[in-house]
C-alpha cells in the first residue's frame, strides 16, 4: 500500500526510518521510479543491505547517526549537548579499556 501511494501520488521527497526488513526495497523502487529524493534509515542488518544500493552511502543513515537526527535537524542545545556528553563518555570508556589493557600487559594487577 505505501509504495503504491508513493508510485501514484505527486510526492517530493521520502524519509524512511523505521524497524523494517528487507520489504523496504519496495518502497525505494517505487520512490526511483518516479524519482522521488529519499533517506533512509532501519535498525535492522536485512533492512540496511536492502536500502544501501537503492540510496548509495550519502542519503542511507547507519548506526548512531539515526537516533542523533534530532540534533541534526534542529540544532537544539538540549540534543547537542546530550551528543557531546555520549561522545565524552565514550572517549572514557576508551579510555578505560586502553589503560586496562596497559596494566594488564605489564601485569601491574588492578583491583
Amino acid at each position: 500500500m505505501a509504495a503504491t501511494y508513493l508510485y501514484e501520488k505527486g510526492i517530493g521527497s521520502n524519509i524512511m526510518l523505521g524497524a523494517f526488513e528487507q520489504e523496504v526495497s519496495l518502497l525505494t523502487e517505487a520512490a526511483a521510479r518516479r524519482g522521488i529524493y529519499t533517506v533512509g534509515a532501519a535498525v535492522s542488518p536485512a533492512a540496511l543491505g536492502a536500502l544501501y544500493p537503492a540510496l548509495g552511502p550519502r542519503r542511507l543513515v547507519i548506526g548512531e547517526e539515526l537516533f542523533a537526527g534530532g540534533a541534526e535537524v534542529t540544532q537544539n542545545t538540549m540534543y547537542q549537548a546530550g551528543l557531546k556528553g555520549q561522545d565524552l563518555l565514550r572517549w572514557l570508556v576508551a579510555a578505560g579499556i586502553i589503560l586496562m589493557a596497559i596494566f594488564s600487559f605489564l601485569e601491574l594487577g588492578v583491583g
